[in-house]
C-alpha cells in the first residue's frame, strides 16, 4: 500500500495571503455550537401555523439539513483536496465542520416540533425526494465529478464556483421561509435567530469560496476561462430548472413561490458578483417582500467585506495586544478600589 505524503506544520504567520488568514480568524471568531441554540418558546408559534405551512417548514428545514450534511461531509472537503496550498485546505475544512454544526441545527429544531413518526416520515422523503436529489445530488455531484477534468485549473475554478453558488444562492432562497415567517408573521422567531447566525456563516463561507476563484482566475488562459464559462452557464440552466421544481413541491402559496424565485434572483446577482461575474437578473426580477429584503441587508450592512477589502458585508472587531502597561494599569486600579477585588468564598 502506497504511503501518502505528510502533511507538514502550517506556518499561519508565514502566509502571504492576508485574507486567508483574515478569514480563517473570522470563521473561528463566529464558531457556535448547537447548544447555544433553544427553540422551545416557538411551540406556541408551531400550534398557530396551518398544517400546510408546517409541511412546508418541515421540509425547508430537512432538506436544508440534507445540503449541509452533504456539502459539510462531500462537496467542501473536495474543494479543500484541490486547493493547491495548506492555508487554504485547512480554511475550507474548518468551514466543512461548521456546515455539519448547521445541519444538526436544522434537525434537532424539528424534533421540538413534531413527533418521532413524522420525523421518521419527512427524513425518508429528504432522503428519497426525485425534487430533493435531483438538486442536491447534482450541486455535490458537480462539485466532485468535476476532479475528472484534465485540466486541473479549470477542474478548481468550477469546483470553486459550484460550491459558491450552493452556499450564496441555494442556502439562501431556502433561509425565506424561516426568515418569512419571522419577520412578516411573527412565528418561530427563535428559529429565525438560528437561521441568522447560519446565514452570517453562509455568507463568509461563499465570500470565501468567491475570494479564491477569482484569485485563480487571474492565472486563467482566454481558453481556460471560455471552458469554465460554458461549463458554468450550464451548470446554472440546469440548476436553475431543479431548483424551480424543488420550490413548486416545497410550498403550494403561489405568492409564497414567486417571491421565492424573486428572492432567488437576487442571490443568484449577489453570488456572480462574489464570483466576479455580471448580473443577469434586474427590475422586478429582484423585487422581493421588504420584510425578508430587510433582512437580508442588515445581516449585509452589519459587517464589513474582509474579502474584497471593500463593501458593507463582514465586520472584523480589531483586537488590542494586551502588554506590560494593561497589567499595570489593572493593578494600580484594583489598588485604588480594593472592593473591585473577588472575595472567594469556600
Amino acid at each position: 500500500m502506497k504511503r501518502r505524503s505528510p502533511v507538514k506544520a502550517i506556518r499561519w504567520n508565514h502566509c502571504k495571503d492576508p485574507v486567508i488568514v483574515e478569514a480563517h480568524k473570522l470563521n473561528q471568531a463566529n464558531t457556535w455550537t448547537t447548544g447555544r441554540i433553544s427553540v422551545i418558546e416557538d411551540k406556541v408559534s408551531w400550534t398557530k401555523m396551518s398544517d400546510t405551512e408546517k409541511r412546508a417548514y418541515v421540509l425547508t428545514f430537512l432538506v436544508l439539513s440534507r445540503i449541509d450534511a452533504e456539502q459539510g461531509l462531500v462537496g467542501m472537503n473536495a474543494v479543500a483536496y484541490n486547493s493547491p496550498d495548506n492555508y487554504t485546505k485547512a480554511t475550507f475544512t474548518y468551514q466543512a465542520g461548521i456546515e455539519m454544526i448547521h445541519s444538526q441545527v436544522y434537525h434537532r429544531a424539528l424534533t421540538e416540533f413534531i413527533q418521532l413518526s413524522e420525523e421518521l416520515k419527512f427524513t425518508n422523503w429528504a432522503d428519497d425526494s426525485r425534487e430533493v436529489n435531483d438538486v442536491i445530488e447534482y450541486l455535490i455531484n458537480n462539485i466532485v465529478d468535476v476532479e475528472n477534468d484534465p485540466d486541473e485549473l479549470v477542474s478548481y475554478l468550477l469546483q470553486l464556483a459550484y460550491s459558491t453558488v450552493l452556499e450564496n444562492y441555494v442556502f439562501y432562497l431556502l433561509f425565506y421561509n424561516p426568515l418569512y415567517e419571522a419577520s412578516v408573521k411573527y412565528r418561530m422567531t427563535k428559529c429565525a435567530e438560528a437561521v441568522r447566525l447560519i446565514m452570517r456563516d453562509e455568507s463568509v463561507h461563499g465570500s470565501f469560496s468567491g475570494y479564491i476563484f477569482k484569485k485563480y482566475w487571474k492565472e486563467a488562459t482566454e481558453i481556460q476561462k471560455e471552458k469554465v464559462n460554458s461549463r458554468f452557464e450550464k451548470f446554472l440552466d440546469t440548476l436553475y430548472g431543479r431548483v424551480e421544481a424543488l420550490l413548486n413541491f416545497i410550498y403550494t402559496d403561489p405568492f409564497i413561490i414567486e417571491d421565492i424565485k424573486r428572492f432567488a434572483n437576487f442571490n443568484l446577482n449577489r453570488t456572480l458578483v462574489n464570483l466576479g461575474f455580471s448580473e443577469v437578473f434586474s427590475g422586478d426580477d429582484i423585487v422581493f417582500h421588504p420584510a425578508v429584503e430587510a433582512e437580508v441587508k442588515y445581516d449585509m450592512e452589519s459587517t464589513h467585506d474582509i474579502f474584497s477589502m471593500a463593501g458593507d458585508s463582514y465586520f472584523m472587531m480589531d483586537s488590542t495586544a494586551w502588554v506590560k502597561d494593561n497589567v499595570e494599569n489593572v493593578q494600580r486600579k484594583l489598588k485604588e478600589k480594593p472592593d473591585l477585588v473577588p472575595v472567594l468564598r469556600g
